[in-house]
């Protein structure tokens, strides 16, 4: 976590420094992080304390998990899903999203190349959660996905038991 710390102090110079704009020094972190699908903002959050919140029993997904998750997800999606030109790829996290650490990891395993549209489904009962997580996919779509593949994102804010908004 010193890399997190590290990255979080020199970010927060650069902001006062170059009187850069939030979601532009957001940009920066993940063009600069070593591995393009990683969740830096759950990283950050759960560094700062701001994903400790014990009475919605909410824990953060190990990296290596989500890891795990995402190619076990993408492997019976390659096998049972057709492809077809007008439908779309539905990658979800019904779950209870957080961040999108497993939608990432879905995104960076799954061969997208032969799809046209990707339709990205998370869920989470925590809006904040929910709001990183949709800001954190975008981005990570904006900077590191083929172009010409059409992206819709649907965050749901719901009790992911029983869909309860």
């Amino acid at each position: 976590m010193n890399y997190v710390k590290e990255m979080i102090k020199f970010f927060n110079d650069m902001a006062k420094t170059k009187r850069m704009q939030p979601h532009t020094v957001f940009f920066e972190m993940i063009e600069l992080t070593y591995n393009r699908q990683i969740g830096v903002l759950g990283e950050v959050l759960h560094e700062l304390n701001a994903a400790n919140k014990k009475g919605l029993g909410q824990c953060m997904t190990p990296p290596d998990i989500a890891s795990l998750l995402g190619k076990i997800c993408s492997r019976y999606k390659a096998q049972n899903q057709r492809c077809n030109d007008d439908e779309w790829l539905r990658i979800s996290d019904e779950t209870g999203c957080g961040t999108g650490a497993l939608i990432l990891s879905q995104l960076q395993t799954l061969d997208l190349s032969k799809h046209k549209k990707v339709l990205i489904r998370f869920v989470d009962l925590d809006d904040v959660m929910l709001k990183a997580a949709y800001l954190q996919i975008n981005a990570n779509i904006a900077l590191h996905m083929p172009e010409g593949i059409e992206f819709k994102t649907m965050p749901i804010c719901a009790n992911t038991l029983t869909l309860q908004y």
